[in-house]
């Protein structure tokens, strides 16, 4: 079902549903992690909020030089904060200079030592700025969680951010803050949870939460030809995407009582959306061309493009939860033409479990937004089939980042990495968040059939 402004005044959408009701609560807790004055933007973002250039180098190697057509979106992307400093989420800017100051060792050069891209043209490292509305207070922006170091050595905007541990440094940095005789910024619960988080993961529940949902940060690649946006596939186009993604970052409150954070005004918005849409995939190295074409064959001898459209993305849909750990591919069975799949359970039962709360003011405040922003949306029953494209500079794989191959990928459960270092940080599947279960098709290729597979898959 989707949910858009039309449908919604003309009645479709029944608050009265309670079924429905809490579906779509639910829906939107999840969607929201994933994934005072009207705020202005110039699109001459040269210097950062301090007045330091920032175009005397190309930083990344698929960034965008002053002129093109689509800077100004990517000037968002990499600074804004959108005014949300003013919710005091974060410590003050000079909080944070001071750590770098007092403790080299551990928050030196930009907080390097926790992942983070140091820009040499600023105080702070790409993903930290200086607050739009209130310079004296930071938060980060879009491209804390969307940028690395690729295996070739490039920075590249858009892919994951496989090297941040955002959870350590959350941790390392509520440890100071205490020191220095403040509140905590977090609570025992969550800081434990951080603590279980790893590089490159982030957590898709609340803090209240009592599990711990591990997301890997996905890439951000080709998002402009995609259909079912976000791991569950429920965004209908990357305007609405976007859209909840500033919401989630703390500006655009509907009822507009977060004063200084409201939402910026719609070309903003849109450059922010282009840029998006425009990001692509990093080219793949060059391999072996015969045991590449080898792969391809045996891509659709084993029914992967049932599922993976490698060329026209938008092709890809959302393949359903396997509830009775069952997979089944597309042409099984007639009642699951997408097939199903058996991977991260505990995204659904965070689904159901919101589900089960009752939260209408908060309910209330999502349907406006929708209504307001005309945004689109859909109830899923699973997760959307992923861009196979830039595979090669996005392991590890699986929601969690659980599997640390293609190779082992195409192992079943039982044969799979049972731990491995991410980092310095072990990752054991083991650990109910870290379950490496589910996506066991191609398992019984042929190894050499499997090696010509993993080519082809590198390649695109």
């Amino acid at each position: 079902m989707t949910f858009n402004k039309a449908a919604t005044c003309k009645g479709a959408f029944k608050y009265s549903n309670t079924l429905l009701r809490k579906q779509f609560l639910s829906l939107l807790a999840l969607l929201m992690v994933l994934a005072g004055c009207n705020f202005k933007y110039d699109g001459d973002a040269s210097t950062s909020n301090d007045g330091v250039d920032t175009t005397s180098t190309k930083r990344f190697a698929n960034e965008l030089l002053p002129g093109d057509a689509l800077y100004a979106g990517q000037q968002i992307f990499l600074n804004e904060t959108f005014g949300a400093e003013s919710l005091n989420r974060w410590p003050n800017a000079d909080f944070l200079l001071q750590l770098m100051e007092e403790e080299p060792d551990v928050f030196g050069n930009q907080f390097e030592k926790f992942g983070f891209i140091a820009d040499k043209n600023n105080e702070f490292p790409f993903g930290i700025r200086r607050g739009t509305m209130d310079d004296e207070k930071i938060l980060i922006t879009c491209v804390l969680c969307h940028a690395t170091e690729l295996p070739d050595g490039r920075l590249w905007i858009g892919a994951p951010a496989t090297q941040l541990k955002y959870g350590d440094f959350l941790i390392a940095l509520n440890d100071r803050w205490v020191a220095a005789g403040y509140e905590p910024l977090y609570s025992d619960q969550e800081l434990q949870k951080f603590a279980l988080l790893g590089p490159g993961r982030m957590n898709a529940e609340s803090g209240s939460y009592p599990k711990l949902i591990a997301v890997d940060f996905p890439p951000y690649f080709n998002l402009g030809q995609k259909h079912y946006l976000n791991y569950l596939g429920t965004g209908e186009a990357l305007r609405t995407e976007v859209f909840f993604a500033v919401h989630t970052q703390g500006a655009g409150t509907p009822e507009g009582n977060l004063v200084g954070a409201t939402f910026p005004e719609d070309n903003v918005m849109q450059d922010l959306i282009d840029y998006l849409g425009a990001v692509e995939s990093p080219a793949p190295p060059a391999g072996d061309s015969e045991l590449l074409e080898r792969g391809r064959a045996v891509f659709e001898e084993a029914n992967c493009d049932l599922c993976h459209d490698p060329v026209n993305i938008g092709n890809n849909g959302v393949t359903p939860l396997a509830t009775d750990h069952v997979e089944l591919l597309p042409g099984d069975n007639d009642a699951y033409p997408r097939g199903l799949i058996d991977t991260s359970p505990l995204h659904r039962l965070l689904l159901a479990d919101n589900a089960a709360t009752d939260d209408a003011e908060r309910l209330s405040s999502i349907i406006q937004l929708i209504v307001e922003k005309n945004l689109s949306l859909r109830i899923t029953d699973g997760y959307r089939v992923p861009d196979l494209r830039g595979l090669w500079a996005t392991a590890p794989y699986l929601h969690n980042g659980s599997v640390p191959s293609l190779s082992d990928l195409l192992k079943n459960k039982e044969e799979r990495q049972v731990a491995f270092m991410r980092s310095d940080f072990e990752m054991d599947t083991r650990r109910e968040e870290n379950t490496n279960q589910g996506h066991e098709f191609g398992t019984a290729l042929a190894e050499s059939d499997k090696a010509a597979l993993i080519e082809y898959l590198l390649s695109l």
